[in-house]
């Protein structure tokens, strides 16, 4: 079984104040959904270091066109955190089922000016991808749009 601490800052030895951004060095971390042969949301989400959010949806989605919202400051730390932990810069660049129907999810993380992405096509990506997808959903479900 797989099992992710998204509470890490309950330890004692950590807290939420001692997790800076830039101690991690992330400075946004983008989810895209491209679109499937049937009705997939398509939309793209970009979260900054400074809890500027952005956000385009393009297709069946509650929120069509272009959005721009906040989060609070310790949801992206934890977000970091957790992108930290998992090793998401050691994961492979694509993961890809042989299907040809589904969704792709591309996870972009940008640290020190530097890009990686991973790309999932037909939910065949590892644990870590998934825990950082639920992890980006529920940051996502906490933005103040303006």
């Amino acid at each position: 079984m797989f099992y992710v601490d998204v509470h890490p800052l309950d330890n004692a030895s950590q807290s939420l104040d001692s997790l800076r951004s830039d101690s991690i060095n992330i400075e946004q971390v983008t989810l895209e959904r491209t679109r499937c042969r049937g009705k997939c949301p398509v939309f793209t989400i970009s979260f900054f270091s400074n809890g500027k959010v952005e956000y385009l949806g393009k297709q069946n989605v509650e929120r069509l066109g272009s959005h721009s919202g906040f989060i609070i400051p310790s949801n992206f730390k934890r977000l970091a955190y957790l992108i930290h932990k998992l090793d998401f810069f050691k994961l492979e660049d694509r993961y890809q089922r042989a299907v040809t129907d589904q969704a792709a999810l591309i996870l972009r993380v940008t640290m020190g000016g530097n890009t990686k992405s991973v790309l999932v096509y037909g939910d065949d990506g590892p644990p870590e991808f998934w825990a950082i997808q639920i992890c980006i959903e529920s940051c996502s479900s906490a933005v103040e749009w303006k």
